[in-house]
């Protein structure tokens, strides 16, 4: 069951994220750093979380040409998702496909020090990726299909650009990003008192949890339901 979330936008969090540094008496200088701050919280999320709302689908990241194994990533491509299940040969599946025309194949990511163990010159349908800087490569290198080429789809993390102030908060607890931008300042500030970098270390990570905890049930409720879908099929 998706949460109910209130609007917020960046502004609203960091009215309140100002009153706190005032009262923690993190200084003028730290104060003027708070919407960096809250930037550089927002980009460790995506960096570490698959939380839905840095998750972008994309169903034309790639056309494939035949024999051509290397493409290049979309702008808006951040970082693939962690595994989340092993396909038949107990292959880590992480969000990308290559669409026949007919079927959707989903793509095993193998490691780059693997790429030159496999055949790089047979054609065929495409099984595996590695991604290697911002290029993605494709193994097997992708044969003609007839006449039709492979469409890449993914689900990736996107990338995180620098928000507005009047852009919406999308995170399901959006209080998370004040409660770790104050323990991350106040941790850089020499004077800040072992008490209250104890409590603000507490708080931030009571909020994460609570962020965290909820997107996991939410997904293994997902993952219950498709058991159970592919058991009566």
């Amino acid at each position: 069951m998706e949460a109910f979330r209130f609007k917020m936008t960046y502004s609203n969090l960091l009215d309140v994220t100002l009153q706190r540094a005032r009262r923690l008496n993190l200084g003028e200088t730290v104060v003027n750093e708070l919407e960096r701050a809250m930037y550089d919280t927002l980009v460790w999320l995506a960096g570490i979380y698959d939380l839905d709302c840095f998750i972008k689908l994309n169903d034309a990241m790639y056309l494939t040409s035949t024999s051509v194994e290397t493409y290049g990533l979309p702008s808006d491509f951040g970082r693939l998702l962690h595994p989340v299940k092993p396909n038949a040969s107990n292959e880590p599946l992480s969000g990308i496909y290559a669409y026949d025309g007919t079927s959707l194949l989903p793509l095993s990511y193998r490691h780059p020090l693997e790429w030159n163990d496999f055949d790089r010159t047979t054609t065929g349908a495409p099984s595996r990726f590695t991604i290697m800087g911002r290029t993605l490569y494709l193994n097997p290198p992708p044969d003609a299909n007839g006449t039709n080429a492979y469409r890449g789809r993914g689900q990736y993390i996107a990338a995180v650009e620098r928000f507005e102030l009047d852009d919406e908060v999308l995170l399901d607890h959006p209080h998370v990003l004040v409660s770790q931008t104050l323990f991350r300042l106040a941790g850089d500030t020499p004077e800040m008192p072992a008490n209250t970098l104890t409590l603000l270390a507490r708080e931030a990570t009571q909020d994460l949890t609570a962020l965290v905890n909820d997107q996991a049930r939410t997904r293994q409720e997902y993952y219950r339901r498709s058991q159970v879908g592919a058991g009566r099929r």
